[in-house]
């Protein structure tokens, strides 16, 4: 399974909203005790096994709106088909804290998930959306999903972000609807 980790590289969007996907991939390379991945596909890359699952993971180089130039790469040079894809990104129209799992659909106005139903030739590939919720009144989407979380919000994404990694491998093992059904409609994580 490739996983696909979207966000922008660079140190000025690493805590963004908008790095959620980064944010699942370091987890997961915590939990696999693995070191930097290497350069490759247009991102860094690696593979290997998280608990007993294995998985190849791309963070793609080319910035949230491009993913799909690295993405479409490590598909076609790695033999896989959409099917054997997964896809980690944020969501403004999720609500904060809240995971969706979903076995394909639109690009729900994410221009980064946009890119990669251009780059594979379809939008049957599962997702994992993380929820940042919606802006403030006034506040332009693309600042918002580039802002850093509010000092009240990391212990929720925290959590949200250990939650995703849990379903990545779940993902990895499990049939798409088991997966959801685990992790859809009950796995929020608040500000509480």
């Amino acid at each position: 399974m490739l996983v696909a980790l979207l966000g922008n590289p660079g140190d000025e969007y690493a805590r963004s909203r908008h790095n959620l996907g980064f944010m699942v991939g370091a987890r997961l390379l915590e939990r696999a005790g693995a070191g930097e991945p290497a350069s490759k596909y247009r991102g860094r890359y690696w593979s290997g096994a998280i608990d007993g699952q294995n998985v190849g993971l791309l963070f793609p180089e080319t910035f949230m709106n491009d993913s799909g130039r690295s993405v479409g790469k490590a598909l076609h040079d790695l033999g896989l088909g959409p099917d054997r894809l997964l896809v980690v990104h944020d969501d403004i129209d999720l609500a904060f804290g809240r995971l969706r799992l979903r076995g394909g659909g639109t690009s729900g106005g994410n221009l980064g998930v946009r890119s990669v139903v251009d780059a594979v030739g379809t939008d049957e590939f599962r997702r994992i959306k993380l929820g940042v919720g919606r802006p403030p009144g006034g506040v332009d989407p693309a600042d918002f999903v580039l802002a850093e979380f509010e000092p009240h919000e990391i212990p929720a994404m925290r959590r949200m972000v250990e939650l995703a990694a849990d379903a990545v491998i779940d993902l990895s093992r499990d049939p798409l609807d088991l997966v959801m059904s685990r992790y859809n409609g009950e796995a929020v994580a608040s500000c509480d």
